[in-house]
């Protein structure tokens, strides 16, 4: 049997749905740019010591950098969602407030502060001040996968 394309169209709708219906998209965004780079190594191996300080970045394959510049109006949220890789998130003005769908409690980060989102891990942010909330992400993820995955939301967590 052959299908027309608009049956098609039907099918992978229908497919689509559950999904679609269990995701948590965001509200609330002011603007939302994307910068994506490609490394020109498969390869990252970085160390950096310091009078007791030191960082190391271990990469292995081909690797996306992607930058975001986000801003969320006041009573904005992303929804609940994880990432293929971790995330380095500069609060450049507002608040923050992140959500572990572990355990729901919430960790504020205020203007100037920075903190890791780490792979995998189902989480939410909310603009629950009152000023605009602005944050610089900075994603390293396998090439070419998406920065997020949408997620259901928490049946611990009434947000």
């Amino acid at each position: 049997m052959r299908l027309d394309k608009r049956q098609k169209v039907v099918i992978v709708s229908v497919l689509a749905l559950p999904i679609a219906a269990m995701a948590t998209p965001g509200a609330g965004f002011v603007f939302n740019f994307f910068n994506r780079f490609t490394s020109t190594t498969d390869a990252i191996h970085e160390h950096a010591h310091d009078n007791g300080w030191s960082a190391e970045l271990e990469v292995e394959g081909a690797t996306d950098f992607v930058q975001q510049d986000v801003m969320l109006a006041p009573g904005g949220f992303s929804g609940w969602h994880s990432h293929p890789g971790p995330v380095l998130i500069t609060v450049k003005s507002g608040t923050a407030t992140w959500y572990n769908a572990d355990n729901c409690t919430p960790i504020v980060y205020p203007t100037g502060s920075a903190f890791i989102e780490p792979a995998n891990v189902r989480h939410y942010v909310a603009n629950r001040g009152s000023d605009n909330l602005e944050l610089l992400d900075t994603y390293i993820i396998p090439k070419g996968q998406a920065t997020r995955q949408e997620q259901p939301q928490p049946s611990q967590c009434p947000l």
